[in-house]
């Protein structure tokens, strides 16, 4: 499966909308085959124990550095910035829509057991 990361605006204006868009587009890309990391979910785990920024930036280029494409939602976000920028220098495609990842789907996984 190709493993993608969802960047996107979460604190900067409407941190509720930036949620709901962000967890949008981690249901179509479920639905359209994909393995999706979407950070946005983290904010559950923050309301239960806030942690520091830069704790969740080091979990998140983790995963960033474990994709195959970071896809990058629009609006200004200096974590996605970061994010972005890390994915490239790590040679790690970013896409601006769902249909540039079109490019990128693979078949489907073989099931472990």
């Amino acid at each position: 499966m190709v493993r993608v990361y969802l960047s996107g605006p979460l604190t900067l204006g409407d941190v509720g909308a930036n949620i709901h868009r962000a967890i949008e587009v981690y249901h179509q890309l479920l639905a359209d085959g994909y393995a999706v990391f979407c950070p946005h979910l983290d904010m559950l785990a923050h309301i239960q124990s806030p942690q520091p920024y830069e704790t969740w930036m080091r979990n998140d280029l983790a995963w960033v550095s474990a994709s195959h494409v970071v896809l990058r939602l629009p609006g200004e976000s200096r974590g996605s910035d970061q994010e972005t920028e890390y994915a490239r220098m790590l040679g790690i495609p970013v896409v601006y829509s769902i249909d540039a990842l079109d490019g990128y789907r693979s078949s489907e996984p073989e099931l472990v057991r």
